[in-house]
């Protein structure tokens, strides 16, 4: 056997000492770098319907800092960011304008410690208390111009001939100068062609006969022929292509008879062609949610005389004759003198009863497109509500008066972002 040359028992005994020292020192890094524990959030992230207030369970140490901003800012750099320790017990507010979210970005450091990972969490405050209304009122018909939302009619401890305007920029209520001859609830209203148009209602005694229409100055009232319209309260109303399709109601009071009628009003036609009939819905209701959008008209809910329901129904004008109305998917909550709303092609179905003494707060979503509920309920409103005005400016829905749990007529004012309410 040869033996080594002292050369190459140097070389191998010098490289065996460097590779030593160099598992030594990578030991020696693994334990300085260590990394501190991510920071943890209080609350879940997602919408609310309140402002909440938000802390970290992370740390208890108290030698650790969590580094954290409001503002979309890394918190890894000074600037805007605000410091959290164990010991300083603080916490922040989430109270998103509407409309906007809150991101809160955090990480949590100790010194000689690697930085955590960035934790974030989104807050969305889908719910806003707005300035109230200066009458507490329920069962009132609603409609919109511009910013300005007319409530018509309704009941407060007695039935009503006013019509107040909300400003929905301002905050401002103010009643207009114009009053109904006869005092009514229940009635429905729309906005076509910048004039309101006022259908029906009822009294303490019955249901009326009666089709008023007003510019939006509300300073008088003109009658409309209703010749050959059916007096009826609790119905639903929808302008497609310059005409009226006015649907569904109850006809009388005791016993409460509901109907499945649709009668179309056009205001250009004369005299006494500006009404005729069409197909009936396949479910005679009253008091329940419509809306309107794509030149169709849907009608969700109600109640049928008995029972609260959640029977949904199409309208489509433009099919032939007889084939008009089309079923679709039930609705989750079958209830009545609820709101429905349509925003960037999904349905809002909002509180309600779902029975003569439940009162809820169940907000559920209808895709137009994708012919379905959503699994899930989304936000709720803040409190239980029934027979109040519903109206969407600026794709908000404005939630305005209604009887809340105590059955009382309330006077609270609502706005729902339904574009923020997601995880």
């Amino acid at each position: 056997m040869k033996k080594l040359q002292p050369a190459i028992i140097i070389a191998i005994t010098i490289a065996l000492i460097v590779t030593a020292a160099f598992l030594s020192c990578s030991q020696s890094i693994e334990v300085d770098a260590e990394t501190v524990p991510d920071p943890q959030f209080s609350l879940a992230a997602g919408p609310y319907n309140s402002p909440q207030d938000v802390s970290f369970t992370y740390p208890t140490d108290p030698t650790m800092i969590i580094y954290y901003t409001t503002d979309g800012s890394d918190p890894a750099i000074s600037g805007t960011r605000t410091a959290y320790t164990a010991n300083s017990g603080a916490t922040f507010e989430v109270n998103a304008v509407n409309g906007t979210v809150t991101t809160v970005r955090a990480i949590a450091t100790k010194t000689s410690y690697a930085n955590s990972d960035e934790v974030s969490r989104r807050y969305a405050i889908v719910w806003k208390e707005l300035t109230p209304l200066d009458i507490a009122i329920s069962d009132f018909g609603v409609t919109v111009i511009d910013s300005n939302i007319y409530l018509i009619g309704g009941f407060t401890t007695v039935y009503q001939d006013t019509v107040y305007e909300y400003n929905t920029i301002t905050k401002d209520t103010t009643e207009k100068s114009a009053t109904f001859s006869t005092a009514r609830k229940d009635t429905t209203a729309i906005t076509m062609n910048d004039l309101i148009y006022a259908f029906g209602g009822r009294t303490s005694g019955a249901a009326l006969k009666e089709l008023k229409a007003s510019n939006s100055g509300i300073s008088i009232w003109t009658d409309i022929d209703t010749a050959d319209f059916t007096a009826r309260f609790a119905m639903g109303a929808g302008e497609i292509e310059s005409k009226v399709y006015v649907v569904g109601g109850r006809t009388v009071i005791t016993p409460a008879t509901a109907t499945n009628i649709t009668q179309v009003f056009d205001i250009a036609a004369a005299g006494s062609d500006k009404w005729s009939d069409d197909d009936n819905m396949a479910y005679a209701r009253y008091s329940f949610g419509y809306t309107v959008y794509s030149k169709r008209l849907y009608i969700i809910g109600g109640f049928t005389s008995t029972s609260q329901s959640s029977k949904f129904e199409v309208f489509d004008p433009a099919l032939s004759s007889g084939s008009r109305w089309s079923d679709l998917d039930d609705m989750p909550t079958a209830r009545s003198s609820f709101g429905a709303a349509t925003v960037n092609g999904k349905i809002y179905a909002i509180g309600g009863a779902t029975s003569a003494s439940t009162i809820c707060d169940t907000v559920e979503e209808y895709d137009i497109s994708a012919s379905s509920w959503a699994l899930s309920p989304k936000t709720p409103m803040p409190e239980t509500r029934k027979s109040f005005g519903i109206a969407v400016v600026n794709d908000n829905i404005y939630i305005l008066g209604g009887y809340n749990a105590s059955d009382n007529a309330c006077n609270t004012v609502y706005i729902y972002d339904p574009v923020e309410d997601h995880i």
